[in-house]
């Protein structure tokens, strides 16, 4: 069986497989990498574009959230501390696409402060992670590599 390809900017839960071959993904689809990597099928109903790296959570004041259950936006901690993992590819608003839950992946939003084994929470910038203090703070996953000036590093997811 081919491996599945993202479906970025999709207009509705469809993604392709590597084939061409189209399949219809429900929202709330689950799907693994054949290891630890898990991810979500979402839609964006935000208001705003989700660029990939970024942290998202379900809107709970999304106007499809009572028909989907699986609207997201970008998370802080100043509206949820628990985001429910990294947007996979960019999502325009509207559009559906992945969101990581667990696992390792290169490329998420954090704080260029952040080091190799902190353990990661919601910054006060949307879609960003911040370094936690684990028993204070709703930890979301782990640093793998130190932050950098271009506010990226590589994590291990741990939201779902």
């Amino acid at each position: 069986m081919p491996s599945i390809a993202n479906a970025p900017g999709s207009d509705s839960p469809v993604t392709w497989l590597a084939d061409g071959n189209n399949t219809t993904f429900a929202l709330g689809s689950v799907r693994n990498d054949g290891g630890v990597r898990r991810y979500v099928w979402v839609i964006n109903e935000s208001g705003a574009d989700i660029a990939a790296g970024d942290w998202v959570t379900l809107d709970l004041d999304g106007a499809t959230q009572g028909t989907s259950g699986f609207a997201v936006e970008l998370a802080d901690s100043d509206t949820r501390q628990h985001a429910m993992g990294v947007a996979d590819t960019a999502m325009a608003n509207g559009k559906c696409g992945w969101v990581q839950v667990s696992g390792p992946r290169a490329s998420c939003n954090v704080a260029d402060a952040v080091a190799a084994g902190d353990p990661l929470k919601m910054s006060s910038t949307a879609g960003r992670a911040d370094a936690a203090t684990v028993g204070t703070h709703h930890v979301i996953g782990w640093a793998v590599i130190d932050g950098t000036a271009a506010n990226t590093s590589t994590v291990w997811i741990q939201c779902g």
